[in-house]
């Protein structure tokens, strides 16, 4: 059985046609905290088990590729790096600026939505011109080119619908993707600077 899967997925990333099947996704929403409006809820899409399979057996290579292009001060979903390690760089910054005392300015984005508002075509054409493995990158845009989505709640499902914007949730290989997008702006932000 994991031979003929292997062959399944190695013939998704050959063509970039997935089978029917599993292309459909079931949006929950979940409570943010914040309420129940439908601002405050976090829609998610899960994903067949085996495109979950596949993202996390592609996750190992994707990360190697992504350092090898992302700002050196980027610290979301990097090997031996985290928040922690962003807070204690501004706190570190905070007390220079303070014991020389500069003025220290600062902005924070957290974005409404933003797995929702990503652009596919754009953050894959990026992906492609970073040299994402040709494979993977083929089987990544013809999941988003036949995905279907439902709305699932309090056990009905709602019609099939192809979304024309917005990534996945959940899945670690568009983190890494969505870092291609923040790495551009810092980049960008670092040459206007400098």
């Amino acid at each position: 059985v994991l031979d003929l899967l292997a062959q399944l997925l190695s013939a998704v990333e050959r063509t970039g046609r997935w089978p029917g099947a599993l292309t459909r996704g079931y949006i929950s929403l979940v409570p943010k905290g914040e309420g129940s409006l439908p601002l405050q809820m976090r829609p998610l899409s899960v994903l067949s088990a085996v495109y979950r399979l596949w993202a996390g057996l592609r996750l190992e290579e994707a990360t190697l590729w992504q350092e090898r292009w992302v700002y050196g001060l980027a610290f979301a979903f990097r090997p031996a790096t985290g928040s922690l390690d962003a807070a204690s760089l501004l706190s570190v910054m905070t007390e220079l600026a303070r014991a020389q005392g500069w003025k220290l300015a600062g902005a924070a984005l957290d974005y409404v939505k933003c797995f929702d508002m990503v652009p596919v075509g754009i953050v894959l054409a990026c992906a492609a011109a970073l040299g994402f493995a040709e494979g993977p990158l083929r089987a990544i845009a013809g999941m988003y080119s036949s995905l279907r989505r439902s709305f699932k709640m309090l056990g009905c499902l709602g019609e099939p619908f192809a979304a024309t914007n917005g990534i996945l949730q959940g899945c670690p290989l568009w983190v890494i993707l969505i870092n291609i997008l923040t790495t551009i702006w810092m980049k960008e932000i670092s040459r206007l600077h400098g």
